[in-house]
């Protein structure tokens, strides 16, 4: 991967995994701005399966590779003689309409749970796309199909599981896997 792409490697194997909540906690006090791009890529990619999947598919939790980099990069697909542009906010109404779609509310705990006092509101995830999408989330999504689709493509050839998502924010930091 380092000949083909000039990234850093390091001395061990390259590995997909998502963070344990320990290794987050450990991710948001040391370093709180990779925290953040992988927090904005994951809610990212469940909005993306979102907007693609029907209801009745929703179990699965991959998005597939094409529909993740037509998400991210609009007019990806297109025929016409637009320019691709990167994603665009959703509107609250485009929200509301996903959260219907899904089925997804907020809630409010009324207990202490994992670290959150009792009263604690709970927005959904597809909130989070009202405000435009950072560079740095941007390239990390970028950085996640290129790993899919060009340089370990091992696993299901369209999908982009959530495990390759920590090592594309670690290299949009350029930081050694």
């Amino acid at each position: 991967m380092h000949k083909i792409s000039g990234l850093p490697m390091g001395q061990m194997l390259y590995q997909e995994y998502f963070p344990s909540n320990h290794e987050l906690s450990q991710l948001k006090d040391c370093m709180p701005d990779r925290y953040e791009t992988l927090w904005d890529l994951t809610c990212h990619c469940h909005i993306a399966l979102a907007q693609f999947e029907p209801l009745a598919k929703m179990t699965k939790s991959n998005v597939s590779l094409k529909q993740f980099a037509s998400y991210l990069f609009r007019n990806l697909e297109s025929n016409s003689s637009e320019a691709i542009c990167e994603l665009a906010p959703l509107t609250p109404s485009g929200v509301n309409s996903l959260l219907k779609k899904i089925d997804a509310h907020s809630y409010t705990i009324s207990s202490p749970e994992s670290g959150f006092p009792a009263g604690t509101k709970f927005k959904s995830f597809l909130w989070h796309e009202t405000a435009p999408i950072r560079p740095m989330t941007l390239l990390a999504g970028y950085l996640a199909i290129w790993l899919k689709k060009c340089m370990v493509p091992y696993q299901s050839g369209d999908a982009l599981p959530l495990e390759v998502l920590y090592p594309a924010v670690q290299l949009t930091y350029k930081k050694e896997l």
